[in-house]
């Protein structure tokens, strides 16, 4: 029953609303099963705990592992910083690897002396200690990571070093990177009210300076440095997704030139650096690596260390070049499959301009049937990603569909008119996650039948248990008995269908998946107990295609998936033939609506032609949805002949007030949307956090002060660059102020 919060602490970025709550004086120790659910909670929010982990060591321990097991995509999903900049970091993000791992090794092999000093506080005593962090004398590397990590503070997800902005306390021991020291400069005073006893320890290395290889190819060498304490944040690298390297060497070769230190090996050309720092990232703890991407040609090397492998779960393969051999890589997964059985994540990318090339050489093989063989390599495979493999098309059904729980296409090309996508999804019983392009309107019709034939069948035993006459005897009593248990659970099993607010029928399914996949069965059995096949229960669906063909398959997948379906997408192709004006296209398409209750579906993003069939009055149907996404064509709405048209969706528009739990609203394109809407819009969306509604037409500036007035959550309000001006813009910003709100407007 008691309240723990955390110790205080001032950080230089901006948290979480509930942080500044949270993290407050302590009398009591977090207890450590506090502290994770606090970590598992905040593990997508990059910036909260980015702030979390400069508040305690505890904290730190559990948060470093997170933001570090795959630090270049954190910056490569920024879209704060250009190109060259992302680069940049990302140079100064693998040095910091590179030499963090050397430190460490170094902290480890030279001798070195320790100092143990405990100190008491009594109540009321004020307790005083000196430490500051300055720079090493690898200037380069201090200045590049401590700029990262400035900035990074600022805007998630992007944080390349966690530099805390003050001393910790002294039941914190201070963590320094590889590139600091510590240095008695700055004295920070603290005031507890308990009696607290603490213990700090103070290791000074020797041979200061000294130059150690690590590895016998000499991809790098140690820097000079003094510092007390160094953090490996290599170990935590454990899902290493592709990077490009040769753009990184090129940055490191600089900053190793022009400080005079050995980051890399300055003699080795770019290929070999490539290999020599690809191989030693990857055999430094290959005991917690889960994911591994390399090009086809390094694939011979993981061969070695499969034993050491033993978590390996996703495994991604690169650059194809004619007339590749996949043997390498095929071995390496039958061999990991037979030892570990872990292995069931496979992404292939970079095979996408081999097929013209093949036409010149009819005497190879296609490549596509060669790769196909890879993905048939693993006994159980769970994942297909081959969105930047366009031949996977060409195979869709040749890819093992036993296991399947998510395939991602890519959407450049239709599948051939050879294969039926439909009957090909029929076989996937365990698809939950799909991403594919559309070229048949009965794409899920299969689905909407087996829900259609499931649910009679329970109405049907339903029935049959109600109409059941009462008895007396035992016997009779015992087999009613039976038949009301298996009435029930039948009930049970299908309440999804019987009551559209049931959650029931929609439980995961996950622990009984992997119990049956655990031994690595040859095919699992795809049938309920009672022998009729096994529902799917899709989550996530992305189509792409043309209305004609997208809106039916649209239509049949939210009607059979109803109780399961979280995420819908879908983009339509651009219908713009020659002669043939837009209005009749559109107005013979099928629109997009239901009547059934959608209890799961958290994101809805349609773009193109088919966001003008959607209605809005389905939204009512959606009680979960957080994030909607609705992108018109720029070419709609842009003549008067599609004024009948725009009339019709500006009566449909006033039904989105129906989204009351929305948290992300993007309204792209000419959508109509009035100052009275905008203010129905602010009664009944109170939750609204990011507005998207540059391009849309009708509002003034007065619909934004009643934006910035009524939702006191917003975050960030995108509007049109020509809605203000200087005057208008100062005025927004004064309201801003005066509401202390922590309001972005952007400008487009």
């Amino acid at each position: 029953q008691h309240q723990y919060q955390l110790p205080t602490r001032t950080f230089t970025l901006q948290q979480h609303p509930w942080v500044d709550s949270m993290v407050s004086e302590s009398t009591l120790p977090l207890p450590d099963e506090c502290i994770d659910q606090i970590v598992e909670y905040l593990a997508n929010e990059r910036q909260t705990l980015h702030a979390l982990l400069l508040s305690s060591q505890k904290l730190f321990e559990r948060a470093a592992p997170i933001l570090y097991r795959s630090p270049f995509q954190l910056i490569e999903q920024s879209t704060r910083w250009s190109k060259d900049e992302k680069i940049k970091r990302s140079a100064d993000l693998l040095a910091l690897l590179l030499t963090s791992r050397v430190a460490t090794t170094r902290l480890e092999i030279l001798p070195s002396t320790a100092t143990t000093t405990t100190t008491t506080i009594t109540a009321t005593t004020t307790a005083t200690t000196t430490a500051a962090i300055t720079e090493a004398t690898t200037e380069a590397i201090t200045e590049a990571a401590t700029e990262a990590t400035t900035e990074a503070t600022v805007t998630p997800p992007a944080t390349p070093t966690p530099t805390p902005t003050r001393t910790a306390t002294p039941t914190v021991t201070p963590i320094v990177t590889a590139v600091a020291t510590l240095t008695p400069t700055e004295t920070t005073t603290t005031t507890t009210t308990t009696t607290t006893t603490t213990t700090t320890t103070t290791t000074t290395t020797t041979a200061a300076g000294t130059s150690i290889s690590n590895n016998a190819a000499g991809t790098w060498t140690s820097l000079p440095h003094r510092h007390n304490r160094t953090l490996d944040y290599l170990q935590y690298y454990t899902f290493q997704y592709h990077v490009d390297l040769s753009r990184l060497i090129i940055n490191l070769r600089s900053l190793s030139f022009a400080q005079g230190t050995r980051i890399v090996n300055l003699t080795k050309n770019t290929v070999d650096l490539q290999r020599d720092i690809a191989l030693d990232l990857v055999q430094y703890t290959p005991e917690n690596i889960r994911v591994i991407s390399q090009p086809l040609s390094r694939t011979r090397m993981l061969f070695p260390l499969v034993e050491r492998l033993r978590n390996l779960v996703r495994l991604e393969i690169s650059d194809f070049p004619i007339g590749c051999r996949t043997e390498d890589v095929m071995d390496f997964i039958r061999a990991h499959d037979q030892k570990h059985k872990k292995l069931r994540e496979i992404k292939i990318k970079g095979a996408e301009d081999l097929r013209h090339l093949e036409m010149t050489n009819s005497y190879l093989e296609p490549t596509h049937k060669r790769l196909v063989r890879i993905v048939q390599a693993m006994k159980t495979t769970q994942v297909v990603d081959a969105r930047h493999w366009k031949e996977a098309i060409l195979v869709l059904d040749e890819i093992p569909v036993d296991c399947l729980k998510t395939l991602l296409l890519g959407m450049a090309d239709m599948p051939p008119t050879h294969i039926s996508a439909a009957d090909f999804l029929s076989r996937c019983r365990y698809l939950e996650n799909l991403r594919m392009p559309v070229r048949e309107d009965r794409l899920f019709e299969w689905a909407a039948l087996e829900r259609r034939r499931d649910f009679d069948r329970h109405s049907t035993v339903l029935s049959r248990c109600r109409s059941l006459p009462p008895t007396s005897s035992s016997a009779a009593g015992s087999a009613a008995g039976s038949s009301s248990s298996s009435s029930s659970s039948s009930s049970s099993s299908s309440s999804s269908f019987l009551s559209p607010n049931s959650t029931t029928g929609t439980q995961s399914l996950s622990s009984s998946w992997h119990l049956q996949h655990n031994n690595h069965r040859e095919r699992v059995d795809g049938n309920e107990p009672n022998g009729q096949p096994r529902l799917v229960r899709m989550k996530s669906i992305e189509l792409c295609g043309e209305d004609r063909c997208l809106v039916p398959a649209i239509q049949d997948g939210v009607n059979a998936f109803r109780d399961s379906l979280e995420s819908l997408k879908a983009q339509s192709l651009p219908q713009m033939l020659i002669g043939d004006p837009l209005q009749p296209q559109m107005m013979n398409l099928t629109t997009l609506s239901w009547t059934w209750a959608m209890t799961r579906l958290t994101v809805l993003d349609l773009e193109g032609e088919i966001a003008a069939t959607f209605d809005f009055s389905s939204l009512l149907y959606c009680p979960a949805l957080t994030t909607l996404r609705l992108a018109l064509p720029s070419y709609m709405f842009s003549s008067s002949e599609d004024d009948h048209m725009l009339q019709e969706i500006t009566n449909r528009m006033n039904n989105i007030c129906y989204a009351t739990r929305l948290l992300i609203l993007e309204l792209r394109g000419k959508w109509p949307l009035r100052d009275e809407l905008l203010q129905r819009m602010t009664e009944q969306m109170r939750r609204l956090t990011q507005l998207y509604i540059v391009q849309c037409t009708g509002y003034t500036f007065e619909g934004a002060r009643i934006l910035i007035r009524n939702l006191e959550r917003l975050e960030r309000l995108s509007v049109s660059r020509w809605l203000l001006r200087p005057k208008g813009r100062d005025q927004l910003q004064q309201m801003i102020q005066a509401l202390d709100s922590r309001l972005e407007i952007k400008e487009e």
